[in-house]
């Protein structure tokens, strides 16, 4: 089937007036969805008066970069073949160069699969590995690099590799597709060892094994493991743990129980793998001086957070249980402590973190797992929202729970979820394919949910927003830029079902377009201007001023003062993104709201908080609306 041909042959067109904008009803009530169906391909039409810019925000795009992503797709709707590829895995915003640290950033790497990945007698094809830059003062605009030109052959493809800022706001990537041996085992994927650096400075360099002519002492030497689809996460020292694998054909035993944890020294672009015992690799061991352990074989991408007990929190194992680090014996530094909860997220659910440091009682952490899919299938997807309050006394004892969790009113895989500045959340994209009528069904409007316990006034239920102009699912990226709107891309080809029996790729123009969202607060006026703050701010510090422009003058609002992880997205997961809900002293704000009002917030206390590195800093004021984004270096001198 051939979407292209239905409208007067401009799929996108058809797919606007199929899924027109949202809500007639009132904002936050669950809206039944009507489809219409085209083949075995669905898409929601919701009814068709659409909301206000700032109730259901507005869209800017699609921006359409086929001929950069790949050159040799000269036609739409080719015949699929395993050289158009270009799907996005990663997209991470930037912070300022480290040579020009006070210049505001807005730029995305991205980095797409190969679109040329050759055969078997030449793997890698004929094109280098390039990654992608995108600025947001250039929205039409796409910027090629190549990452690294000592290896042509495929075999260290960063795509389906794990990534993390470091301290200094440089990139780690480790891991990744080695496509040789992927061919060499008849297209079974396989992971390698491979760790690249990506130096974030005003003109952008790589750092890698050189293999022509190798140092002594490589600047990024390889991991231990051969890893497909792991999760890099920084902690509250700086250094960076990797965990997770593949489902590599020769399976290396126990390769899902092992870690590694790296420092990477900003300045001088190079990485150390810390040695444990003789090794690199962290285990888990069963039985110790600590709590009864067993075995966590995590997931693929096992949606990491740390938690401000220090803990390293994985929402995804094999087991039927949950899994956190709450070992604080030296000698086995990666024990794993089960969760015993009945509840447990969906195979590819995303999630998201909240920390909110202004209770007087002591701080509070939340985690949502948000969609996946429904058990016992593989692509029917569920809309179901989990919530976890974490027991940060002793975060063993924390459950999941769904009870008065409101539920998002489209089942969702390969969704994104984005907090905003504001300190909402609003998840993009996403499919649901049933495995009985090998019906797929797209959702095109995002939905909106601002969370108790970070709102005074939280929502009851989802709203839907107003409706991109592209499929958003499989292989799509979203992050939150300074400006408060969402950054998506990519997405996998149109599925097509064959007699039932498996499915194939139809490329589409989704993969190769950008949208932003710009959610209902920039069609407001009067957002807060950030006048003056700190370029940096130590753990710990307290009454650090901050001049804000409210322009508000009310006193029946709550006004926000928060610190926002930069986006960090691969797989439909952001294992940096964090909402950090600030302390700060009682004020009156100036009585012209177009003056400035210095407001005095403490910053958080340590790195299990805000592990060091770089934020955006915001405000709210008390209609609710946020200021932009303003990258601020926490933790660090």
């Amino acid at each position: 089937m051939e979407l292209m041909r239905l409208a007067g042959g401009d799929r996108r067109r058809f797919v606007l007036l199929c899924a027109t904008l949202a809500l007639s009803g009132g904002l936050g009530a669950p809206v039944t969805a009507q489809l219409v169906t085209v083949g075995r391909v669905q898409y929601q039409q919701h009814p068709t008066v659409p909301l206000k810019c700032e109730l259901g925000g507005a869209w800017l795009g699609p921006y359409d970069f086929e001929q950069v992503m790949n050159p040799v797709l000269n036609l739409r709707n080719p015949t699929y073949d395993d050289r158009d590829w270009g799907e996005l895995t990663h997209a991470l915003l930037l912070p300022p160069p480290s040579d020009a640290p006070t210049e505001e950033s807005n730029r995305v790497l991205i980095v797409a699969r190969r679109y040329d990945t050759g055969s078997l007698a030449n793997p890698g094809g004929d094109t280098p590995q390039v990654v992608f830059f995108w600025d947001r003062a250039h929205p039409g605009d796409l910027t090629t690099q190549v990452v690294n030109p000592e290896i042509t052959n495929g075999s260290a493809e960063l795509f389906c590799g794990g990534h993390a800022l470091t301290t200094g706001g440089n990139v780690l990537f480790v891991g990744g597709t080695d496509e040789v041996k992927q061919m060499q085992y008849e297209g079974a994927f396989w992971g390698h060892r491979y760790t690249h650096l990506f130096m974030n400075t005003t003109t952008p360099t790589w750092v890698y094994q050189n293999w022509a002519e190798p140092p002594e002492v490589p600047p990024v030497p390889m991991m231990q493991r051969d890893r497909w689809y792991p999760t890099a996460l920084r902690l509250a020292d700086g250094s960076i743990l990797v965990a997770g694998h593949g489902n590599n054909p020769v399976a290396v035993p126990n390769s899902g129980e092992t870690r590694e944890r790296c420092d990477v020294d900003d300045a001088a672009g190079t990485v150390t793998w810390r040695i444990y015992g003789g090794s690199s690799l962290l285990k888990n061991v069963v039985g110790s001086t600590c709590h009864s352990s067993s075995l966590a074989d995590l997931e693929i991408y096992p949606r990491m957070h740390p938690l401000i007990s220090g803990e390293i929190f994985a929402s995804l194992a094999y087991t039927n249980v949950l899994t956190l680090n709450t070992c604080a014996d030296p000698a086995n530094p990666d024990r794993w402590t089960t969760i015993q909860s009945i509840l447990r997220p969906a195979p590819d659910a995303t999630s998201v973190h909240y920390v909110d440091l202004t209770p007087e009682t002591g701080p509070t952490e939340i985690i949502y797992s948000l969609g996946g899919v429904l058990e016992d299938t593989h692509t029917l997807a569920t809309n179901r929202v989990l919530r976890m309050d974490v027991n940060v006394a002793d975060p063993g004892a924390s459950t999941w729970t769904n009870v008065g969790v409101p539920q998002m009113n489209s089942p969702r895989i390969y969704l994104n979820t984005v907090i905003l500045l504001d300190g909402s959340m609003v998840v993009v994209g996403g499919v649901s394919q049933d495995p009985d009528s090998f019906v797929e069904t797209y959702f095109y409007h995002p939905e909106r949910y601002a969370p108790p316990g970070i709102f005074a006034s939280p929502d009851t239920a989802w709203s839907y927003m107003n409706a991109e102009a592209d499929e958003r699912t499989y292989h799509t990226v979203a992050l939150l830029l300074p400006s408060g709107e969402v950054f998506t891309a990519g997405g996998q080809g149109t599925s097509v079902f064959v007699d039932g029996q498996g499915e194939s790729l139809s490329p589409v123009p989704p993969w190769y377009t950008v949208e932003l969202y710009q959610p209902f607060y920039m069609c407001n006026p009067g957002r807060p201007q950030i006048k003056t703050m700190p370029a940096s701010i130590a753990f710990g510090a307290r009454d650090v001023p901050l001049d804000v422009r409210l322009h508000s003058t009310s006193s029946a609002g709550e006004t926000r003062v928060a610190l926002v992880g930069p986006g960090n997205s691969t797989h439909a997961m952001d294992a940096g993104q964090v909402y950090i809900k600030l302390k700060f002293a009682p004020f009156t704000p100036n009585a012209n709201p177009n003056q400035a009002t210095t407001i005095h917030f403490d910053a958080p206390p340590d790195g299990n908080v805000a592990p060091p590195g770089w934020y955006l800093l915001t405000v709210v004021n008390a209609e609710g609306l946020p200021s932009e984004g303003r990258w601020i270096r926490v933790g660090v001198p």
